[in-house]
């Protein structure tokens, strides 16, 4: 099995044969679908289909680089992890050293994202990052994780988690 598509299928087994046989973790033209080609290196795609066990699989190879993300948007696998709600990803990629303040191109950064899509839990796990997590970044718009939780939002267990983290809005930083 290919490396892309054990990640994007969640076996474990398959990533390890993968990467016994060569397997380069941090490459992005990895095949999925059948099809060579993508910007995604393995760890984005297996926090873009919810696969922790994957992530901690991939953590044990030598070289392997948690932020290593899409070339395409710059998203990272924790950036992703969190827009999609896996908290279970975004706690194994926070455990083990990926940075929750890289922004995607967009400026966008893992705490907004998770303050977009209503993922509390998400913003809880990157608060437990070994990188200390930058609650009050702002976007290109010069907006705040806490601004994004509530204007046209109205996310307010998202507001409350950011509020405890030392979070403002971008007036008042």
């Amino acid at each position: 099995m290919h490396l892309g598509e054990a990640c994007g299928s969640g076996a474990v087994a398959g990533v390890q044969s993968a990467v016994k046989d060569g397997a380069d973790v941090n490459a992005t033209n990895l095949k999925m679908n059948g099809k060579v080609g993508g910007k995604m290196p393995a760890a984005y795609i297996a926090a873009f289909k919810g696969h922790a066990d994957v992530l901690t699989a991939l953590f044990a190879v030598k070289g392997f680089n948690p932020d290593a993300g899409n070339a395409g948007n710059g998203m990272t696998p924790i950036y992703v992890a969190a827009m999609k709600g896996h908290a279970d990803c975004v706690a194994v990629l926070a455990g083990g050293g990926a940075d929750p303040n890289i922004a995607a191109k967009s400026t966008t950064t893992p705490a907004m994202v998770c303050a977009d899509n209503g993922h509390a839990d998400c913003l809880q796990e990157l608060a437990k990052a070994k990188v200390k997590l930058d609650v009050n970044a702002k976007n290109k718009k010069g907006m705040t994780a806490l601004d994004k939780a509530l204007d046209g939002n109205e996310n307010e267990e998202c507001a409350t988690v950011l509020r405890g983290l030392g979070g403002k809005r971008a007036a008042d930083v």
